[in-house]
């Protein structure tokens, strides 16, 4: 059995899937971080991992794990007298997922400094946006008449500002969230252009602006630099359209773009290159209601009607606190956290282990973790 998941949730939540993650993780030796490939038992116990991508690597690795789930005895695969514990899969953000409201799907990348036809660095980011059906009524005019106008709460507008325009440019999806208190400027505005029957189409304006002191305290493996961007964050101006259907009480139709620039640092380390200002963009549809899709919003933590506790979780990035406040993140200078170091706590040898009645028992399970890139 294969699996494909985002990472940030797996790594911090407490739900059965996130432990069995945890569980697996724990047990890694031959290479550092959270990405990458892991062969594991259904139990949870760890064949063989690697960080490597390139195919003729990782189909070495699984002739590595098969190897080691052929070495093993059936009660060594599923460790039937161990613990197991019987967990109804719940609580997960995945749940919630708001048919009746609004998804988008965001991609964003790395634009050239001149026009389009330009060498450009062909790396993009993709993640999800949410929001609920109360919060889409509340997108909507108070008045359905052609040229009227209204501007999104300010809580959506942060919500887009600080958990979608991203800096991520170079860097994988590590780049942090910005706290509500880092959007120094959000404003999005739906102006009615026409009305038929049920129909309402809209023309979207807007723009944002997000600075925060939480730069970065190294740059991967390479010594400190002096002069390191105290600041990061993005600029950006929004052009799109939408479409509403009032019988339905939904949109139909959503497009937008967002442009501007980064600046700055970033907080698991951009080389002095990468510290000014650089193009970028971002595109927003709908999302399309599949099983492939319904991957939760990056921060769920940030959502009211998602946020959850992450238990004992305790990783060196894990995004900002629940409320979008509390995490102050490194200081110039300090040393950034080690994060093979930060791990759950509790006692390893009397941990319980997760049994997935939807795994086959006879198979091995390769998971393949990384960041909404």
């Amino acid at each position: 059995m294969a699996v494909a998941d985002e990472l940030h949730n797996l790594r911090t939540g407490s739900t059965p899937e996130s432990k069995f993650f945890q569980t697996v993780f724990r047990q890694k030796e031959k290479h550092p971080g959270h990405q990458g490939v892991f062969l594991a038992t259904p139990s949870g116990r760890l064949l063989a991992s690697s960080t490597c991508y390139e195919s003729e690597k990782v189909i070495a690795l699984l002739n590595e794990g098969w190897n080691a789930w052929t070495d093993l005895s059936t009660a060594q695969r599923l460790q039937p007298k161990s613990e197991l514990v019987e967990q109804t899969v719940a609580g997960r953000p995945e749940d919630k997922y708001p048919d009746d409201g609004l998804v988008l799907r965001v991609t964003s990348r790395e634009l050239p400094p001149v026009n389009l036809d330009d060498d450009r660095n062909r790396r993009w980011h993709r993640y999800y946006l949410w929001f609920n059906r109360d919060e889409v009524q509340s997108m909507l005019p108070g008045r359905w008449k052609k040229g009227e106008q209204t501007e999104l709460p300010n809580k959506l507008s942060t919500r887009i500002a600080a958990l979608a325009l991203l800096d991520k440019g170079r860097v994988d999806g590590f780049t942090r969230a910005f706290r509500d208190r880092d959007v120094e400027t959000a404003k999005i505005e739906l102006t009615v252009l026409s009305l038929n029957k049920s129909i309402v189409s809209f023309q979207i304006k807007g723009h944002t602006s997000t600075k925060t002191r939480d730069a970065q305290a190294f740059v991967s493996n390479m010594p400190r630099y002096e002069n390191i961007p105290k600041h990061r964050g993005v600029r950006a101006k929004i052009l799109g359209s939408a479409t509403f259907d009032r019988g339905k009480e939904r949109f139909t139709q959503f497009k937008m773009v967002a442009v501007g620039k980064r600046f700055g640092g970033a907080y698991v380390g951009r080389s002095p290159d990468d510290w000014g200002e650089h193009p970028i963009g971002f595109s927003f549809v709908m999302g399309r209601p599949t099983p492939a899709e319904q991957l939760a919003p990056e921060f769920p933590e940030r959502y009211p009607w998602l946020s959850q506790r992450t238990g004992n979780s305790r990783f060196a990035d894990s995004g900002s606190g629940l409320d979008g406040q509390n995490d102050q993140g490194p200081q110039v200078g300090q040393v950034a956290p080690d994060f093979d170091t930060q791990r759950l706590n509790g006692n390893k040898e009397g941990e319980k282990r997760l049994k997935f009645s939807s795994l086959l028992g006879d198979r091995p399970v390769v998971l393949a973790f990384g960041s909404y890139t």
